[in-house]
């Protein structure tokens, strides 16, 4: 049975959630975490418009959201493929996609009713759902699931609890 390629155009349209939802939860918990005073110190350090400063934060997110997108897609391709027997990296891509989108998007909806910005829910819920729906897209690969999940743990999870 052969797996149905998704075309290049639908991957850029999904792929737009991750820095969409990553730009609206840093605008979102940007007013609640108290960063206002580095913010300023830089805008005036870098003699700064505020529109110049707002671009510069819109890039700084999306590329920030590219280069950890990547890194993390990147990394677990790279571990599936040694150690899976049948690796699957566009179900990989699609899950790591909304995995990003609906996180972002429930830290969103947390930080709107606690007025805070908190880590642990948003981490929890990728650990949960990167596995879930990387099990359920790749047609149950269990090591590929346990790979996902063991990534995520290391580099969503607990660096949320320190």
């Amino acid at each position: 049975m052969s797996e149905e390629k998704m075309p290049w155009y639908i991957k850029i349209i999904v792929f737009s959630l991750v820095p969409i939802s990553q730009i609206l939860l840093y605008f979102v918990a940007g007013k609640y975490v108290n960063v206002g005073n580095e913010i300023s110190t830089l805008q005036k350090s870098l003699n700064m418009t505020s529109s110049q400063l707002l671009t510069f934060e819109i890039l700084s997110v999306l590329l920030f959201s590219l280069l950890s997108f990547g890194f993390m897609y990147l990394l677990i391709a790279l571990l599936l493929k040694v150690f899976s027997k049948n690796p699957s990296y566009e179900p990989l891509f699609v899950a790591l996609v909304l995995t990003v989108g609906v996180s972002n998007s429930a830290a969103i909806i947390v930080t709107l009713i606690l007025h805070e910005s908190v880590a642990t829910v948003p981490a929890i819920l990728q650990l949960i759902l990167s596995m879930g729906l990387y099990y359920n897209f790749s047609n149950k690969d269990k090591i590929g699931t346990i790979i996902v999940g063991t990534v995520y743990l290391i580099f969503s999870v607990i660096p949320a609890f320190l």
